[in-house]
C-alpha cells in the first residue's frame, strides 16, 4: 500500500513502471525493524547499475511519535529496488502509523 501511494506521487512512465513491477514483486525485510525492504520482481533480472532515489519526499509519524522519513529506490534500469524507512530519533522503527504518511 505504501509504495502503490508512492507510485502515485510520480510522473508517468516512473509511475506505470513502479506500479507494474509492484504487481510482480515478492518484499523481503532485510534487517530486524523491517526498515529496509528489498524487492524482487518475477521474472526480471536485477540491474547491476546502482539504484536511485525517486523524486518523492514522504514522512510519517512511528508509534511512539518519532519522525519518519520513508525513501522508495528504483534500480539503474528505473525498476522498483528498496523501500527505506529513516527514523531520526535512537532505536529502530516500531510500527509506522502510515494514516500520518504526508508527501512533499
Amino acid at each position: 500500500m505504501v509504495v502503490f501511494r508512492l507510485a502515485e506521487t510520480l510522473p508517468e512512465p516512473q509511475r506505470s513502471q513502479i506500479t507494474r513491477d509492484l504487481a510482480r514483486a515478492t518484499a523481503e525485510p532485510l534487517n530486524e525493524d523491517d526498515s529496509v525492504i528489498r524487492f524482487e520482481i518475477e521474472g526480471y533480472q536485477r540491474s547491476s547499475l546502482i539504484g536511485r532515489t525517486l523524486s518523492v519526499d514522504a514522512t510519517a509519524t512511528d508509534s511512539d511519535g518519532a519522525h519518519l522519513n520513508i525513501i522508495l529506490f528504483t534500480d539503474g534500469s528505473g525498476h522498483l529496488f528498496e523501500l527505506e524507512i529513516v527514523r531520526f530519533e535512537n532505536g529502530g522503527v516500531i510500527a509506522p502509523d502510515w494514516k500520518t504518511l504526508r508527501f512533499y
